[in-house]
Formats: C-alpha cells, sequence, structure tokens
C-alpha cells in the first residue's frame, strides 16, 4: 500500500529497487521451511517497485482470503497509519494534483478543502469509496474466488479465524502458524 499515490505520507523516501529487493530477499529467507507465506494481493508494480514474476505468480496461483471490514473501520486504520505528521496537508494535496484524472477537477478540489480545513474523516472515506474501491473493485468477494472471507472488524478474531482456516488447510504445525 506504500505504493499507492498517497503511499509516501509519513515516511520520508521511497525505497530504490535494490532496497527492496535485498530487504524482501532477506524476509523470504526467514520463511523458506514455513508451509506458506501470507501476503497482499499485488500486482506487477507497487509504485515504482516491482514484484519478481515468482511472487507475482505465486500470487495468482495460491490461495485467495478476502479480509473485510466496514468502511468506519477502515477509515480508522488508515488514519492511523497515514495520518502521521503535520506535513498532511501540503504532501496530501500534491498526491492529489495525480488524481485530477481520475476523479476529475471537481472532486480534487473537494478532497483538497477537506485537508486544509482538517475534516481527514471525510477525506479519507471519500478517498476510500470514490478512488480506492473502484481500483480494487476485481477483488470484492462477488467477482472473484475466495477460499476463505474474514471479517475484520475485531482483529483478533480476526486472526483466529485466519489461523483455524490455515490450519485446517496445511495441517501446519503449532507454533509456526501466526508467527
Amino acid at each position: 500500500h506504500r505504493g499507492s499515490v498517497f503511499g509516501s505520507l509519513g515516511i520520508d523516501k521511497s525505497r530504490s529497487q535494490k532496497d527492496f529487493d535485498g530487504l524482501l530477499w532477506a524476509e523470504l529467507e526467514k520463511y523458506k521451511d514455513y508451509p506458506y507465506i501470507l501476503v497482499e494481493g499485488e500486482g506487477r508494480k507497487i509504485g515504482p517497485i516491482f514484484v519478481p514474476n515468482f511472487i507475482t505468480t505465486k500470487i495468482k496461483e495460491g490461495l485467495h482470503i478476502l479480509l473485510e471490514a466496514s468502511l468506519a473501520t477502515r477509515v480508522k486504520r488508515i488514519k492511523s497509519e497515514y495520518i502521521i505528521d503535520s506535513k498532511l496537508v501540503e504532501k496530501g494535496k500534491e498526491s492529489l494534483s495525480y488524481l485530477q484524472r481520475t476523479l476529475g477537477q471537481k472532486k480534487v478540489n473537494t478532497l483538497q478543502r477537506m485537508l486544509e480545513e482538517k475534516d481527514i474523516d471525510n477525506f479519507v472515506q471519500e478517498l476510500c469509496v470514490n478512488y480506492y474501491d473502484k481500483l480494487y473493485d476485481d477483488s470484492k468477494k462477488e467477482t472473484g474466488y475466495y477460499s476463505k472471507i474474514i471479517n475484520v472488524e475485531e482483529i483478533e478474531d480476526a486472526v483466529l479465524s485466519l489461523k483455524d482456516f490455515l490450519h485446517y488447510k496445511f495441517e501446519c504445525v503449532g507454533d509456526r502458524v501466526g508467527k
């Protein structure tokens, strides 16, 4: 998600391809003996970074699990992840300029006004409904095949549901599930 239009909010700079590749290999090495790895369903690119082909192939071939949450919960979580510093208005306006073509000038102006007025809840909600949800239409349960759909309103319950599903699916060895 840090490759999106607003991905740079709250962080100083993006990683280079070389940094990404090195960090990715180090992480994969940690899990080489595990029966599976959970990853977000990504395409070939995350912002300016290219995901290796073997990973995108495995994502397509692997089990697909849909995580669902209400709009209110998503807004709360997005705010806790992205709304970090006082430079939000400046950085957010810059990011919004990239959406002019997709959303139109009127909607971008409305979003900029929300930022200026620090109406962050409505700003995030509008972006979810009018931009991100439309980008991820193919991830809706009505349009895709999912081995499991998990409600993530309550994280602890979702984790237990995911662990139970994975244990059943992979007959995993106790402690390694969820680490």
